[in-house]
């Protein structure tokens, strides 16, 4: 359940206002203050823990690539091109998407080199904006962008598995795919990781022999799909943020490092330096493979196909055409293995600071891994699959809306940072008038997306405000006697159901 408390960063004026100067040392005693005092679990006292900072320049490149690159590239490019209409439409749409998420990527830098906290965008939120604020966040970034991004991956891997034995069989595969890796992420982190490499290289290796395959084809031939590549292009405002929206989410995951940055060597200068580099090398390479799926395919073709990969192969690979569908379909369960790593952390994390409720802040009393929110998450996922009323396009689209809300929070953190706290020393300052764009940008996405399809983009957009009156009926919750001590039963009951205890 949300606590009551207030945002540690008061206005100018305010008489428990920061010290001039630089504040950034007071801000963060203060939010780990409140942290330590928080937990009062364990009954012995425990001192302050600092991360060792391992993570290199190169190893936030690898986590950030790894971690974006993912099997949206093999299921996105049918909802980009099927709005926009064209194949220069489509590539330039591309190219905007990943310059886009550059730009955010930086302001989130800026946040991570002037508060270098880790939690990321949750963390900037609290001790900026406030606890409403921080909590939908988190509802979000739990509730409905994890599980979500889950459905969507696990209806990718079912869709080129199913597309190759021509079976029809989805809803069954991706409750086994549910089961399966949630065993695995209770059972052993070890052997999460252990997986997640695998299928990652299997992703890697789908890429390389896409865009080797493609490469090949516009060198020796000539397509037609790029002899008039603007023809059919479709400009209509709507179109274009519908096209837009596939495109962007594509590229969600660079926020994952600004979690790392307590552990990360030098951050001041790493964290901008590898965001730029890894967001330009993911924008390459979703460029590339675009080309090499249009250097074989017309844009009738093209949109006609949920499994675009799969259709690529059948036309270039031959015989050999079911390599692809197999490995697409393990980068697509890796990639939802990822989710069953990171995104439990995150309930974890917001039970223990009490915007949870505190069973998801308990751990396997064996194994020491985050059960209770790995079932949660699993719950959530296996709504979104059984959501009829959304297809895999649907689904891209609401998870577009739902990660454009959450990154309107963070900006407006580093607004008020700015406005606030103007001398926090930070390495890298994006200029007010860009942050002022990008969310004047992103909220006209926004309403048009809304407008042009209410009932998808509407239905992210309802998710997220759902959070405010749940806020609200938890803090009026915590007041009430009968409520604690039935939400008490109630965590011991799952205690002992789930053989969990206390962190």
């Amino acid at each position: 359940m949300a606590n009551e408390h207030t945002p540690l960063l008061k206005t100018k004026g305010s008489s428990a206002s920061i010290s001039e100067g630089f504040p950034a040392e007071d801000i963060l005693a203060a939010h780990r203050d409140r942290r330590r005092r928080r937990s009062t679990t364990t009954c012995v006292e425990i001192e302050e823990i600092e991360f060792k900072r391992h993570i290199t320049l190169a190893n936030a490149i690898a986590i950030i690539v790894g971690g974006v690159a993912g099997s949206g590239i093999f299921i996105a490019p049918t909802g980009v091109t099927r709005n926009i209409g064209s194949v220069g439409g489509s590539l330039v749409m591309w190219i905007f998407c990943g310059l886009s998420n550059i730009v955010f990527a930086l302001c989130y830098a800026e946040l991570g080199t002037a508060l270098p906290l880790s939690g990321g965008d949750y963390s900037y939120i609290q001790i900026i904006l406030g606890p409403l604020p921080a909590f939908l966040c988190l509802w979000i970034t739990v509730l409905v962008l994890g599980p979500a991004a889950g459905a969507v991956m696990g209806r990718t891997m079912a869709l080129y598995l199913l597309d190759m034995f021509e079976l029809s069989c989805q809803t069954n595969v991706l409750l086994l795919l549910a089961a399966s890796i949630t065993i695995l992420n209770v059972v052993s982190v070890l052997w999460s990781t252990r997986v997640m490499s695998i299928f990652s290289f299997a992703k890697l290796a789908a890429l390389a022999a896409i865009i080797g395959a493609g490469i090949y084809k516009i060198v020796t031939e000539s397509p037609k799909s790029f002899r008039d590549p603007f023809e059919g292009t479709d400009l209509g405002i709507g179109s274009i943020v519908a096209s837009f929206l596939p495109g962007f989410i594509a590229y969600a995951g660079w926020d994952c490092v600004n979690t790392l940055v307590e552990e990360m060597v030098n951050p001041a200068r790493n964290l901008p330096l590898s965001v730029t580099i890894s967001m330009a090398l993911v924008t390459l390479v979703y460029v590339l493979t675009n080309m090499a799926y249009f250097s074989v395919m017309s844009v009738t073709e093209f949109v006609a196909s949920d499994a675009v990969a799969m259709s690529f192969a059948s036309k270039v690979f031959g015989s050999a055409k079911w390599v692809i569908p197999i490995v697409v379909a393990m980068s697509a369960a890796g990639s939802v293995n990822g989710l069953f790593l990171v995104y439990p952390r995150c309930a974890y994390a917001g039970a223990k600071d009490g915007e949870f409720p505190e069973v998801f802040s308990f751990v396997d009393m064996q194994r020491l891994t985050p059960s209770p929110a790995i079932y949660l998450l699993c719950a959530c996922s296996v709504f979104f699959v059984s959501a009829t009323f959304l297809d895999i396009q649907g689904l891209l689209a609401m998870l577009g809306v739902v990660f454009i809300l959450k990154i309107i929070l963070t900006l407006t953190s580093l607004m008020v940072l700015k406005w606030r706290h103007p001398d926090i020393p930070r390495t890298i300052k994006i200029h007010p008038i860009i942050v002022i764009t990008c969310l004047i940008f992103l909220l006209a996405v926004l309403c048009i997306a809304v407008v042009h399809d209410p009932l998808v983009n509407g239905a992210g957009l309802g998710l997220f405000l759902l959070g405010i009156p749940i806020y609200f009926s938890s803090k009026i919750c915590n007041k009430s006697d009968a409520i604690n001590n039935a939400m008490d039963k109630i965590t011991i009951f799952l205690q002992q159901c789930l053989l969990v205890i206390p962190t």
